[in-house]
């Protein structure tokens, strides 16, 4: 367990984002930036990393077209330092931009569409070494059925690389 506090002075819903959000059912790609979220040992940064992954993580897909690829969910954290206070994490949604750039590969760009959340670590309460291994458990003749008109990127077939097509 691992709570997160919601910084209100810099929180900033969706809706007061202007311009053009992602369609539903697309997949986010996400991104994590900061040392602390790399640490080999589990800490309060490598929790919360996992949370935001089984958040975010959807259905899982066998197939992926660049066209899908629309926004991207960024989180970040500073170094930590000792003697002071822990870093904060800052969460960011992106819409992914494709311009035309003159070239044969487009230019991209990322747009920030909301919402624009900072979270401050709070209380930390770690799973018994028994209780994670029984809550890792998959039961069995569990299968998962993908319905492919829920995520409109499942239906490709080719993933462009930028020189040609190739079939995936």
């Amino acid at each position: 367990m691992i709570e997160l506090y919601i910084n209100e002075d810099s929180f900033r819903s969706l809706s007061q984002f202007k311009g053009k959000k992602p369609a539903v059912g697309l997949k986010p790609m996400v991104a994590f930036s900061g040392t602390p979220f790399d640490s080999p040992i589990q800490n309060a940064y490598t929790l919360a990393k996992s949370l935001f992954l089984d958040l975010f993580r959807g259905q899982d897909a066998k197939e992926v077209d660049v066209e899908g690829l629309q926004y991207m969910i960024h989180i970040s954290a500073d170094e930590e330092v000792e003697g002071e206070p822990a870093p904060m994490i800052h969460l960011r949604c992106y819409l992914i931009l494709t311009k035309k750039s003159g070239q044969k590969l487009p230019r991209v760009e990322v747009e920030e569409m909301g919402p624009r959340i900072d979270f401050r670590v709070g209380r930390i309460r770690e799973a018994t070494e028994d209780v994670l291994k029984e809550a890792m458990k998959k039961p069995r003749g569990l299968e998962v059925s993908i319905l492919s008109h829920s995520i409109s990127f499942l239906n490709a077939k080719y993933i462009t690389t930028g020189q040609d097509e190739e079939e995936y």
